[in-house]
């Protein structure tokens, strides 16, 4: 199976000298099969074993970058990767810093992936606004559309991942099959390979009800702010039906007052947060041309650090208005 980072993103081959590897003593197959099979909370602990011995100070190269991005990705709290961030240095110390500075803001947020696609979880947990994988729910790793998803919804998601329509399509980046269900309009870009795919995709069907239990206890918490990206043809009017099906529906599955952001990239508005309602805001973040948004080389580029520091500043200002 292809190494593939919590984001999603494709790793290089790494070639790593032996003092690297002696310095940080890392199993990068261990880390490789955690991340495959989705056992985060074991990546979480097995990273936090690493990252207690590593000092600011030493070499760097693919295998820190690796285990900047697990660190990331396992919602590790800025105190712990702090020596890793400074030694990687680069985007990694960029995004510390961030961490740092808006920490106490950080932390009093509850913020609630409902898809469409992955950067409500990807992009926040890269900057720091979770420090645990409490809020990790079915809705945050993979392509959820419209109205689709409405309409699962208010079944409370009775019948998620149980279609006989599930099947599977090839996923270019890495060559492997991924699960869909083009019947939902779901697409598992992050379950790929034959550890998902065999005897009928038994293990995603046997993991889907804890990550919707976990989306409930998440609606429930006070002061939840749910968070949905690329929603296509977004449009504050024409959408209003629909917005309101969605808000009901988050509602029916526990959330007593729940509030909206929608992180757009499509550029249909101008760079910004737009007030939809007082409960909803639209923040657009139009991507850099030829930007691929979840690769690596991209996002830990200047452009990218740049662009991803105005969607998280964005995010920020949405969550102020509401």
């Amino acid at each position: 199976m292809t190494p593939a980072v919590p984001g999603g993103m494709l790793l290089p081959q790494l070639r790593v000298g032996p003092t690297i590897l002696e310095t940080l003593a890392v199993d990068r197959q261990e880390l490789i099969k955690l991340t495959n099979h989705h056992e985060w909370l074991s990546l979480r602990a097995y990273v936090l074993e690493m990252l207690a011995r590593i000092s600011p100070e030493g070499p760097s190269g693919p295998l820190t970058q690796w285990l900047v991005e697990c660190s990331e990705q396992a919602c590790v709290p800025p105190r712990d990767i702090e020596a890793l961030a400074l030694r990687h240095g680069g985007s990694a110390a960029i995004r510390h810093a961030f961490r740092e500075k808006n920490a106490s803001e950080l932390n009093r947020l509850n913020i609630v992936p409902i898809g469409s696609e992955c950067h409500p979880w990807v992009i926040l947990n890269r900057w720091g606004f979770r420090s645990t994988l409490d809020d990790l729910n079915h809705l945050c790793l993979g392509i959820h559309r419209m109205p689709a998803l409405v309409d699962m919804l208010e079944e409370r998601f009775s019948n998620y991942a149980s279609s006989q329509s599930i099947t599977t399509r090839n996923h270019p980046p890495s060559g492997e099959d991924m699960v869909v269900d083009p019947k939902n309009g779901i697409t598992w870009n992050h379950h790929r390979g034959a550890y998902w795919t065999d005897e009928n995709f038994a293990r995603l069907r046997e993991t889907m009800p804890g990550l919707i239990s976990n989306f409930h206890r998440s609606c429930r918490k006070p002061g939840a702010i749910f968070a949905i990206s690329q929603w296509k043809d977004f449009d504050a009017v024409r959408s209003a039906p629909l917005l309101d099906r969605l808000m009901a529906g988050l509602t029916l599955n526990g959330a007593s007052d729940p509030k909206l952001i929608i992180m757009d990239f499509s550029g249909a508005e101008p760079d910004g947060v737009l007030q939809v309602r007082d409960d909803v805001c639209l923040c657009s973040n139009v991507y850099p041309d030829g930007y691929s948004w979840s690769g690596m080389n991209y996002y830990n580029s200047e452009v990218g650090v740049a662009w991803e520091r105005r969607v998280v500043a964005n995010f920020l200002e949405a969550v102020s208005r509401i």
